[in-house]
Parts: structure tokens; sequence; C-alpha cells
């Protein structure tokens, strides 16, 4: 008897946790992010709204650590590191932040969301769609190789969008692709 109060206690708390769930998800909150404009591009994972709330692109990784090879490590006579001399090419990640200014900042979006909302440091987790053109913005960063792919469980909604923009990148050595 004791275990079926148990049970029956744990069926209730599932069934209104699904109907807070989907409460959530019906609810005027949701209706506020299908037309919202970008105030700022903070990197090249995180945009700000013009609410305040700031926003990470699910999917990307700014860049990833590039080791370098100690043979190609010059030092001087008393041993300190020569720096290569500054290259005057403009670097990726100052290209992908350039390019997402341009395309985002003072445009209409439509975020969507993914099964979690939210990340460990309670940022807000989303899909960002132009809603003048409908371009996915997340995947357009990976096909341009100015991001790398970064899928986490559960967010999995756009996988395959996301892992096609990835490859397309790495098979044309795109942007951080191409390094």
């Amino acid at each position: 008897m004791k275990n079926f109060y148990k049970i029956t206690l744990f069926i209730l708390t599932f069934f209104c946790w699904c109907l807070s769930v989907q409460a959530d998800l019906l609810s005027p909150g949701y209706s506020k992010y299908q037309d919202v404009v970008v105030e700022r591009v903070l990197n090249i994972t995180m945009i700000k709204l013009e609410t305040g709330e700031k926003i990470k692109l699910i999917g990307l990784k700014p860049e990833r650590a590039i080791r370098r090879d100690t043979r190609d490590i010059k030092v001087d006579a008393n041993g300190f590191v020569v720096e290569p001399p500054a290259d005057a090419v403009v670097p990726v990640e100052e290209q992908a932040i350039n390019y997402l200014r341009d395309m985002l900042e003072g445009k209409h979006v439509r975020i969507e969301f993914d099964t979690q909302k939210k990340d460990e440091d309670l940022m807000t987790l989303g899909y960002v769609f132009l809603i003048k053109d409908n371009l996915f913005v997340n995947a357009d960063i990976l096909r341009n190789g100015y991001a790398f792919l970064q899928v986490r469980v559960p967010n999995t909604k756009f996988n395959e969008e996301l892992r096609g923009a990835a490859q397309e990148a790495k098979r044309e050595k795109r942007g951080l692709q191409g390094q």
C-alpha cells in the first residue's frame, strides 16, 4: 500500500510538471520572441535583444584551442620567445563579429527554443532566424566557418541543419575551418 501512494504521488507530480511545461510553451511569453530586435552582438555566440535579454546561440562553439607546434616557436639568444610579425590580414574572429553585426544589429529576428531553455549559467539558449528572409543565423555562422559545431543534448532540434552547415564549411575550408 505504501508503494501505491508513492507511485500515485509520482504520477501526479509528473502530470503537474507536464501541464506547467505545456503552459509555458503556449503562454504569451513565448510569443514575445516571434519578432524581437537585436540591440548588439556581444560575441559570435551571444546577442543582446532590445529588451536587455541575452541569448546564447545553440550549437556554436566560438573557437577551439589550437596547439602550436613547439618546433615553430623561435627564441632569441636570451631564451625569449620571438613573436612572428603582425599579419595585416583581418583575423577570422574579427571578420565573424563584423559579419554578425552587419547581419543582426538593429534587425528583427525570431527566437526558437529547444528542450533546455537555460544553460548551467542560466543564459537563455536559442535558435535565431532573421525575419526578413527567414535565414537560420546559427547555421549561417557555421556555414561561413565563423564557429565550430557544438551539439549538447538535449538541444538537438536543428541538429541536422547545423551539422550540414559545419560540414559545408569544412569541405570548402571557410573561416576557422580553413586555418
